[in-house]
């Protein structure tokens, strides 16, 4: 289990690896490194794990309070409550997770400094 780190921590993570080249001593920067990359995979996986019970939560109570029949305005609302529920979600998760609101500059950084596991969201979907 990862730690709960806090804005401060990843920040001056952030900070230490905008600071330091790749080609210099790990000991400056490793540490750091290190950090950002198993808390940002583990950030990724806890959220690709609550994605889908938030769907399915939503999904259900739209089920459980809709009408006898299923109308455009039914499945709108559908739609709608997805929709807030996954921005809720990414919301919380960057509350929880600071290194998810800063993720793009995270794998930035951590791929320039040589992480082949980091991939963007949309290229690790294909």
């Amino acid at each position: 289990m990862i730690a709960r780190y806090s804005t401060d921590d990843v920040r001056a993570w952030i900070d230490t690896l905008d600071r330091g080249e790749p080609e210099q001593p790990r000991l400056g920067w490793g540490e750091s490194y290190d950090r950002l990359h198993d808390t940002l995979l583990y950030a990724r996986r806890i959220r690709r794990y609550c994605a889908i019970p938030a769907i399915l939560i939503a999904a259900g109570v739209i089920i459980l309070f809709h009408g006898h029949v299923w109308d455009f305005d039914d499945i709108r609302n559908l739609f709608g409550t997805e929709l807030c529920m996954v921005m809720l979600l990414h919301f919380a998760l960057t509350k929880v997770f600071p290194v998810l609101a800063r993720e793009d500059r995270v794998q930035t950084l951590l791929r320039y400094y040589g992480a082949t596991d980091v991939p963007h969201e949309h290229e690790a979907l294909q």
